[in-house]
This record gives structure tokens, C-alpha cells and sequence, in this order.
């Protein structure tokens, strides 16, 4: 939410006329990893998951 509020903020300033600040480009530095790092967590885990549940000996339990 926080990067969609910067991207707005930077999108009047400039319509506007202005120039971009350093906030701004520092709001986009630190919630990037906010944002992709769950999403990445996310896929990891399920990938993890996935592959212990497709191993061998789970197989031949069911």
C-alpha cells in the first residue's frame, strides 16, 4: 500500500511540473523487498512442500 501512495504522490508531482524527490525513490527502495520478499518466501515454501510430498517414500506410504 505503501509503494501504490508513492507512485501516486510521484506521478501528481510530476504532472504537476515538479521534480521527484529522494522520498520517494527511497519509499521504492525499502518496500520493494517488502512487498517481492513474502511473494518469494511464499513460492519457496510451496516448492518445498511440493517436492516432500512427490518424494518416494511418501508415495509408497498412500
Amino acid at each position: 500500500m505503501l509503494l501504490g501512495i508513492s507512485l501516486a504522490v510521484e506521478i501528481i508531482t510530476l504532472w504537476s511540473g515538479g521534480e521527484p524527490g529522494r522520498t520517494t525513490g527511497l519509499t521504492r527502495w525499502v518496500t520493494g523487498p517488502l512487498v517481492i520478499g513474502p511473494l518469494l518466501l511464499a513460492f519457496v515454501i510451496k516448492q518445498r512442500d511440493r517436492r516432500r510430498r512427490d518424494t518416494p517414500s511418501n508415495q509408497a506410504r498412500s
